[in-house]
């Protein structure tokens, strides 16, 4: 181990094991932590902050992108890396409260995706346009109705699905349009990119140009956390306490 000594604070990421008080990691998954940053903020960066910048890495200034989920862990990050790469964010909620997180966060527009006439409050606020970028992980329903949000040549990019629902879309919908339709995992990603995306992320922090939400639970209280999740009573990163 080379960079990270005896008793310094650090954070890794884990095929599997960290719901303990120890774990074992590779050294190259290890990294250090500055003084400022709490480890909870860090647990949000770590996970949350590399997928959303993963999610972004295509995004261009004066583009458009719909943020669905967007009071969540990774949601509210999107948000603001998406605001601070010069894109028009629109973000969708499942309530009044959660919007008004989103919008203080920097969203150009919040709209409720329980609503029944969502998609065309997206059109909407894109003057009949649709949207350039939509990143999605509602699923059920919501994640079916996306293709209506979508601009001439736009991507989707699917990386989750807080209903716990699957959806279909017509392949041939995508062709008068040349639409995308992909998917995102972070660990797909590089070792290099990751170290890449974790610089830029402290940077970002050092700067204070993000906010991060976090909830935390003690860790003999995992199981009410996960129900917290599934019942859509959170807002940004949950994490485990020890």
């Amino acid at each position: 181990v080379k960079d990270a000594q005896i008793g310094q604070r650090v954070i890794a990421t884990l095929q599997g094991g960290g719901y303990a008080e120890y774990a074992t990691a590779k050294s190259a998954q290890v990294i250090p932590l500055p003084d400022d940053l709490d480890f909870g903020k860090a647990t949000a960066l770590l996970v949350q902050g590399l997928t959303a910048l993963g999610l972004l890495k295509n995004l261009r200034a004066g583009q458009s992108v719909l943020v669905h989920a967007a009071a969540g862990g990774v949601g509210s990050l999107l948000v603001q890396l998406a605001k601070s790469k010069g894109a028009r964010v629109i973000a969708t909620a499942s309530t009044r409260e959660k919007l008004d997180i989103v919008k203080n966060l920097g969203a150009d527009a919040g709209i409720n995706y329980t609503e029944a006439d969502w998609t065309e409050q997206v059109l909407a606020a894109t003057e009949g346009n649709g949207v350039d970028l939509l990143i999605e992980m509602v699923g059920g329903e919501t994640g079916a109705q996306n293709v209506k949000c979508l601009a001439q040549g736009a991507t989707m990019i699917v990386y989750g699905a807080a209903s716990g629902k699957d959806f279909s879309i017509s392949a041939l919908g995508l062709l008068g349009k040349n639409l995308t339709v992909r998917g995102y995992y972070l660990y797909g990603e590089t070792p290099d990119t990751l170290a890449g995306f974790t610089k830029e992320l402290m940077s970002y922090m050092s700067e204070g140009r993000l906010q991060i939400t976090v909830r935390e639970f003690p860790l003999d209280q995992a199981a009410e956390a996960h129900r917290a999740i599934e019942g859509r009573r959170t807002t940004g990163k949950v994490v485990l306490t020890i």
